[in-house]
């Protein structure tokens, strides 16, 4: 639940880089719907088909293992989360460049893209470190709690 929305930190940045920052409220409102046209039917269906046997990710479950459509479901999920990743990583990147005064520099693109490049690595290396899933599960705990939670509920 407060993953759904641990968000708020990433707003003003996403209002900052709009065109129409006053069309915020549409945009979210598109885009809580879209999450529910997307979620509530796979939900539903997989839920009512498989009843208590359905796992978690739904495509473990023991039926749809190796079928088509799970590949093709964990390839959108993959380019999901290879599209999301600017949008997640854009507010710190864009404080760290706004506290080094990157705009200042001589040739401010060139230094803009070795920070967010720097990020990319960063990320990647955390990333191959938490690979097995017998340790992403605690770190993601470890990081949830520190932030997510701290941000939402008590900030």
């Amino acid at each position: 639940f407060g993953f759904a929305y641990g968000v708020h930190p990433m707003i003003p940045s996403i209002i900052e880089s709009m065109r129409s920052p006053s069309q915020f409220t549409y945009m979210a409102c598109a885009s809580f719907a879209g999450v529910l046209c997307f979620y509530v039917p796979i939900v539903v269906v997989g839920y009512s088909i498989y009843g208590d046997d359905v796992a978690s990710p739904i495509y473990e479950t023991e039926p749809l293992k190796g079928a088509a459509a799970v590949k093709i479901i964990i390839g959108c999920l993959s380019a999901h989360l290879l599209m999301a990743y600017p949008i997640v990583f854009n507010p710190p990147e864009r404080a760290l460049e706004t506290s080094l005064g990157i705009d200042q520099y001589r040739r401010p693109l060139f230094w803009r893209i070795v920070l967010r490049s720097a990020f990319v690595l960063f990320s990647t290396g955390v990333a191959l470190l938490v690979r097995s899933p017998k340790r992403f599960g605690p770190f993601l705990d470890l990081v949830s709690a520190c932030t997510s939670t701290f941000t939402v509920f008590i900030l």
